[in-house]
């Protein structure tokens, strides 16, 4: 009996803290949205999309489904970008 090749897919998400390079103390700058359950950062644009993990202070960043590891990794690597800037 024939069975085929199941289809595989990937998805990665990190957690983040931001921290306040002088006080040591994490920071709060993640605000719910009104219409859904993610989280949006304030006064900010960005296409990585935030949701809400232990507070405000930690947020939850995923990458979009992929097909396969070079194209997951290809999706890490914009979305850590995004956080990297936003740190900044």
């Amino acid at each position: 009996m024939y069975h085929p090749e199941p289809t595989l897919n990937i998805g990665i998400e990190e957690e983040y803290q931001f921290i306040d390079p002088e006080s040591r103390e994490l920071l709060g700058f993640v605000s719910q949205s009104m219409s859904r359950e993610e989280l949006i950062v304030q006064d900010r644009d960005t296409d990585v999309a935030f949701s809400r993990q232990l507070g405000e202070a930690t947020i939850k960043v995923g990458t979009p489904v992929a097909a396969n590891i070079s194209e997951a990794t290809e999706n890490l690597i914009r979305m850590r970008e995004s956080i990297l800037e936003i740190a900044q």
